[in-house]
């Protein structure tokens, strides 16, 4: 049951998210130079002048090069947390790396899996 409201919200999410911009979709077709929908007539001319007008390209190269940036940004940073974390799936690495103690943590490390290590070698009391 659990699993089928979750399905239902998820859905229900996408439809919230994908009706705006199917419905800007329609309208950007639309022949008159009103925001009808659904579309009088069908047409591209919009997207001509889009394409034409100097402004229009501007403010499109400028954001094709925000989203690049953002997207190397947002890359980089999922990349080098996502090498942080330890075998155990913890994230431990963080601190060590926001203090620039990697010589120490590294040591920790070591110190750690040669205790593990040794307190297998000993049995278990009791």
């Amino acid at each position: 049951m659990t699993r089928t409201w979750s399905n239902l919200f998820m859905g229900l999410m996408l439809l919230i998210l994908v009706a705006p911009l199917l419905v800007i979709a329609g309208v950007s077709l639309n022949a008159e130079k009103q925001l009808l929908f659904p579309p009088v007539g069908l047409s591209l001319q919009w997207y001509g002048e889009l394409l034409t007008q100097p402004d229009w390209r501007n403010a499109i190269a400028n954001s094709l090069i925000i989203a690049i940036i953002s997207a190397v940004l947002a890359v980089s940073i999922a990349f080098t947390v996502a090498m942080l974390f330890t075998p155990e799936r913890k994230v431990d690495a963080i601190v060590a790396l926001i203090r620039d103690e990697t010589v120490r943590f590294n040591e920790e490390r070591a110190l750690k899996k040669r205790l593990a290590e040794l307190e297998a070698r000993v049995p278990a009391a009791g």
